[in-house]
């Protein structure tokens, strides 16, 4: 097992993340415990929803038995040199999250305390991956240890300047550039990266991106633009 110190491929990892660091952050990428969960006990969310009310009990065990297992990794993975931990845990529709932030509370979340406080305790990053509109579980996601959060998804109503304003001195932010705008050709880009980046970038904390992945419809020559354009516009210091 890679967790184990006899591990030969452990070693093999190690060097290669030493030397990807020669140019390269290299974070720790961990499915988180809400992703694992959904597919272990049915079919996907739903399957979750119906536990949080009919075995609440048994859904806590699945959820602290698989977050036992995410923080042996993340533990791992930080012992290994990598400079900080990203969790990949999709929690929220277009509208809303998934769970209520009580829920989240009380199953999520001891499970992210886990796999983030190896990298925490030693002044690490701890980076938070989720789609949808989790404007409500925020507070609770800088509670649990979290210093970013990915990738803001514009479609869900996730505004990185409105964000800013309510939490830059406690979160960092990437993303929040709508991929639908990097398919419309430049001049739909240029409002989409002007209108956004200077002020998210004010004073630190932010890393332009997609909203969400990048999708065919968006051509190269549309791409190419847009990250000659956040270089123009988001390079410190800041022109305006």
């Amino acid at each position: 097992r890679a967790t184990s110190s006899r591990y030969p491929f452990r070693r093999d990892l190690e060097k290669a993340i030493a030397e990807l660091q020669k140019d390269y952050f290299v974070a720790a990428s961990i499915l988180g415990p809400w992703e694992y969960v959904r597919h272990l006990v049915g079919e996907g969310v739903n399957s979750v929803l119906r536990l949080v009310y009919r075995d609440p009990g048994m859904l806590s065990y699945v959820f602290d038995r698989v977050g036992s297992f995410l923080a042996k990794v993340s533990e791992t993975l930080e012992q290994l040199g990598t400079d900080a931990v990203w969790v990949w845990d999709d929690l929220a529709y277009k509208n809303g999250p998934f769970i209520s932030p009580q829920h989240y509370r009380r199953f999520v979340m001891p499970q992210h305390e886990r796999i983030v406080q190896p990298f925490r305790k030693r002044g690490k990053p701890a980076i938070l991956h989720t789609d949808g509109n989790v404007k409500l579980l925020i507070p609770h996601f800088i509670e649990a240890g979290f210093t970013a959060l990915q990738p803001l998804e514009a479609k869900a109503d996730m505004d990185v300047r409105e964000l800013k304003a309510l939490y830059g001195d406690k979160l960092a932010f990437i993303g929040n550039i709508d991929a639908r705008a990097l398919a419309l050709g430049p001049e739909a880009i240029k409002r989409e990266v002007e209108s956004k980046v200077p002020v998210a970038a004010k004073g630190g904390g932010y890393i332009a991106g997609s909203d969400h992945s990048v999708p065919p419809d968006v051509s190269l020559s549309n791409y190419l633009y847009f990250v000659e354009l956040v270089k123009r516009v988001g390079t410190y210091p800041l022109r305006r």
